[in-house]
């Protein structure tokens, strides 16, 4: 049997991740997590193939978990999209080391 792709998204809104893993979880595999903190702890634990992020997080923002993970050599090469509503992000989650922006 052939892995899922496995996708952390990490976002403070419950009802957003809900709508998201629904959407998804026909092919893939979705873990939801509602802060930066735990959106590490859960990479650490199992690195996911793409992550979805929420620059507004409690504990450790989306810009915060970027780095986080770009600085460490395990998990530098994981695909992150960060989202956000502020247009302004986008110079800044780019910079931060964001694949992309929505």
């Amino acid at each position: 049997m052939e892995a899922r792709t496995r996708i952390v998204w990490a976002g403070y809104s419950a009802a957003m991740g809900e709508h998201v893993s629904h959407l998804l979880d026909q092919r893939l595999d979705v873990e939801c997590v509602a802060d930066g903190l735990a959106a590490l702890k859960a990479v650490r634990i199992d690195p996911p193939d793409l992550m979805l992020v929420e620059v507004e997080l409690p504990d450790l923002d989306g810009m915060g978990l970027v780095r986080a993970l770009r600085a460490d050599s395990k998990l530098r090469k994981i695909p992150i999209i960060l989202l956000s509503e502020r247009e302004e992000a986008l110079v800044e989650s780019l910079q931060a080391g964001a694949d992309d922006y929505l």
